[in-house]
């Protein structure tokens, strides 16, 4: 049996109604409040990492407007390459622009003329020169001192020959203030990286140059090769070994260049104040439990009291001791516990005083009942002898009927086995019947059917006739369409060559021109498009209208050979009519002869059960007045020991001390 305290039961449950919903509710606050804060910080890193993006996007965006817009003004000049009048122009351009270094002219033999006035042979370098088409940016690169910039415009007549390039060699110190700026603002360590990875600024110059895969362990490497570098913007969380901590990161994508601005932080600072909030509400959650530990404490104390004084009670009262009773000073639930075993005591006592008068009247029945039980044995041993001679002769009997009523069951079960046979039959005709009415419905069914589907196909292959000739004007319509963009286009053309010859007044017009061109191409591309859904609509339609003449060849030969199935159909009821008359006029034959054994057997049967029973019966009287004369013996023993046991009993209740 198990033993347990239930002051100390009373302490834990007490404990857990009190800690449970605190702990419960404090973590869900608190993983909450984590969550939100850890959101909060990759929000305004990621904010961060775009606004700088967006601050060197607009500068970039800026100084390439203006080289572009130096190269447009003085274009004939430049594409002539007249080196006595481009030095003097670029010296020029570099006074305006302090942050531009230098700007430099490089013809198409690879020849370089600075606004420094320094020629410089780069024929080496010339076919890399030859195959920019477009404006370039180049990462940032320290040189001597200085972080430079160089944006490569080049420089090509309206027929694409090459003709040279315009440098612009500027100073990124800006980028790089804003940069160290927000750093010193917010905290948070900002790098930036190029588009293969490799660090353009960072507080620390030595790592200009490197690559960030480098400078990372492998998971972290990978985390920024597969999202920093591949991903317009975003954040991501990865060990640092060199700090040995967890770091946060955003990053967001220069537009222009394809730089990434980076923005790090660890999260232990970034969290410390969630972590505070942890604190705090773990020691809330200490004194919580000690304050309910005592509470529980005092209340078991108070509630225990008086039950510790009813179990002393109740040991006096296992001793036999019932003369006492409780004394009842509370008015509530132990009060009425009380009350109720003080009742009990009561009933109790009264008990044992009737009990003791009993048992004297039971000492005084034992002795008649020995006397009795002598002379009962006696007669029940004579009766058994009697009826053991009158059971063998209704035995015999019985062996003698049961043989009879053998033959008759095996001649009645014969003929039921016919009756049942020619019965089954008879259903099973009828449910065979019954199957073929169905198929022959089913038949009917099948051809009404075909029929319908028959005339759906005619129709719908007329439809399909007339959808070939909507394909066939559709066809011309977008033949059309495309001769109209094609006129368009021309008529672009022509009208980009005339704004061409207007020179600075035609510029607005050629954009319209651009604009028209353009919309002629998509025109003509959409009108390709119809001409060739029209040509697999057409095709697809022809396919189906000549799947539908084959449909309605078969669906016809399908209506004829459902006409002859519904025929012989037909031939089989009547045949089968005909067989279940017959099986019928066998069925009732069989019956009757069933009905007149099943007389007889049950005529023999009853004979045998009569004698059955009877020698049963005089079984069982033999039985009952053996089973008597044993049973007198026992009861002339337990009349002695009842009057034994009463002795004892007598003895035990003495024991007991009552009011």
């Amino acid at each position: 049996m198990k033993t347990y305290s239930i002051k100390r039961l009373i302490i834990v449950m007490l404990l857990a109604i009190a800690v449970v919903p605190v702990i419960t509710s404090t973590y869900w606050l608190i993983s909450g409040y984590d969550r939100e804060l850890t959101d909060q910080v990759k929000e305004k890193q990621l904010q961060m990492a775009e606004s700088n993006a967006a601050i060197m996007n607009n500068w970039l965006n800026a100084k390439i407007s203006t080289i572009d817009e130096i190269s447009s003004r003085n274009r004939e000049l430049l594409l002539e390459g007249d080196t006595g009048k481009i030095v003097p122009l670029l010296k020029t351009l570099k006074t305006t622009d302090p942050e531009n270094i230098s700007f430099s002219y490089t013809n198409a033999d690879g020849i370089s003329y600075g606004s420094d006035g320094v020629v410089t042979d780069f024929a080496g370098e010339n076919d890399n020169f030859k195959s920019i088409e477009n404006v370039q940016i180049t990462d940032v690169m320290p040189s001597g001192g200085n972080n430079l910039i160089i944006i490569i415009v080049p420089l090509r007549n309206e027929e694409g020959t090459y003709k040279g390039n315009l440098f612009s060699v500027m100073k990124a110190d800006i980028l790089l203030k804003d940069l160290k700026a927000t750093q010193q603002d917010s905290g948070a360590d900002i790098f930036l990286l190029s588009s293969k990875g490799a660090y353009i600024a960072h507080q620390d110059e030595q790592m200009i140059g490197v690559s960030v895969s480098k400078m990372l362990n492998a998971e972290a490497a990978a985390k920024f090769n597969k999202h920093v570098l591949i991903e317009q913007q975003g954040t991501l969380t990865y060990k640092d070994d060199a700090r040995d901590e967890t770091v946060f990161s955003s990053f967001a994508t220069v537009q222009r260049t394809g730089w990434k601005v980076v923005v790090t932080g660890d999260t232990d600072t970034l969290l410390a104040e969630a972590s505070k909030a942890k604190r705090v509400s773990l020691i809330m959650i200490t004194v919580t439990i000690l304050v309910v530990a005592l509470i529980s404490l005092f209340c078991s104390r108070l509630l225990l009291r008086p039950v510790l004084s009813l179990s002393s009670f109740m040991r006096n009262v296992a001793t036999g001791d019932l003369s006492k009773r409780l004394d009842v000073r509370v008015n509530n639930e132990f009060g009425q516990l009380q009350r109720s075993i003080n009742g009990m005591l009561d009933e109790f006592s009264l008990l044992i005083r009737n009990i003791g008068s009993t048992v004297q009247e039971t000492v005084d029945t034992s002795a008649i009942m020995d006397r009795l039980s002598a002379h009962t044995t006696e007669d029940a041993r004579n009766i058994s002898k009697a009826v053991t001679a009158i059971a063998e002769s209704s035995r015999q009997q019985a062996l003698d009927s049961e043989q009879s009523a053998r033959g008759a069951e095996e001649i009645s079960g014969s003929i039921r086995h016919i009756a049942v046979s020619a019965a089954a039959m008879n259903e099973h005709f009828g449910g065979v019947m019954h199957a073929v009415g169905q198929g022959s419905d089913h038949v009917q069914s099948n051809e009404a059917q075909m029929t319908s589907i028959h005339q759906y196909l005619n129709v719908a292959r007329q439809e399909v006739g007339q959808l070939l000739e909507r394909a066939g004007e559709i066809q011309a319509i977008g033949k059309f369409i495309a001769d109209m963009a094609k006129q368009t286009n021309i008529l672009a053309l022509n009208a980009g060559i005339e704004a061409a010859r207007a020179g600075k007044q035609g510029q607005g017009f050629a954009v319209v021109a651009v604009e028209v061109k353009q919309l002629a191409a998509e025109t003509a591309a959409a009108a390709g498009q119809i001409a060739d859904l029209v040509n697999s609509i057409h095709g697809q339609s022809v396919r189906t209208y000549q799947s539908m003449d084959k449909g309605m060849e078969e669906t016809e030969r399908g209506v004829q050979i459902t006409h002859q199935t519904g025929a012989a159909f037909e031939q089989i009821v009547q045949l089968i009519q005909g067989m279940n008359g017959q099986i019928e006029a066998v069925s009732a034959a069989a019956e009757q002869i069933s009905a007149g054994a099943d007389e007889i057997s049950a005529s023999v049967h009853d004979m045998r059960d009569v004698s059955i029973a009877a020698m049963d019966r005089l079984q069982e009287i033999n039985e009952t007045a053996q089973a008597q004369s044993v049973s007198m013996d026992g009861i002339a023993a337990a009349a002695a020991a009842q009057t034994w046991l009463s002795r004892q009993l007598e003895e035990l209740i003495g024991k007991f001390h009552i009011i």
